[in-house]
């Protein structure tokens, strides 16, 4: 995972319950609704982009393999680097509904 990752979600909730005694029965029932809206940049590439550094800016151009690498990132001269495109966000919406419905009381009689 590449950090920092962009991010935006919003929940939007609705929650109710609701009792009724009559006699001996306690109702209850209630809801739950949620709306919930994310969006999220995909942090499956290098935001960053790449830097390369190999032993061709150090070494003798004559010569193969007579560079080093640590020397040419120390000299700060990359033989490749690329820049990351934007990549669009992905944005996903979810709507849940939770509902219940008790009723507690006596046993009818036997």
């Amino acid at each position: 995972m590449q950090l920092p990752a962009d991010r935006t979600e919003n929940v939007f909730q609705i929650v109710n319950n609701w009792t009724k005694v009559k006699g001996n029965h306690t109702l209850k029932w209630g809801t739950d609704i949620r709306y919930a809206n994310n969006i999220r940049v995909p942090s499956d590439i290098h935001r960053s982009g790449t830097i390369n550094f190999n032993d061709a800016v150090t070494g003798d151009a004559n010569v193969a393999g007579s560079g080093l690498a640590p020397a040419s990132f120390l000299l700060a001269c990359p033989t490749f680097s690329s820049g990351s495109p934007r990549t669009p966000p992905i944005r996903t919406i979810t709507n849940i509904g939770f509902y219940f419905v008790q009723d507690t009381g006596a046993p009818p009689p036997s």
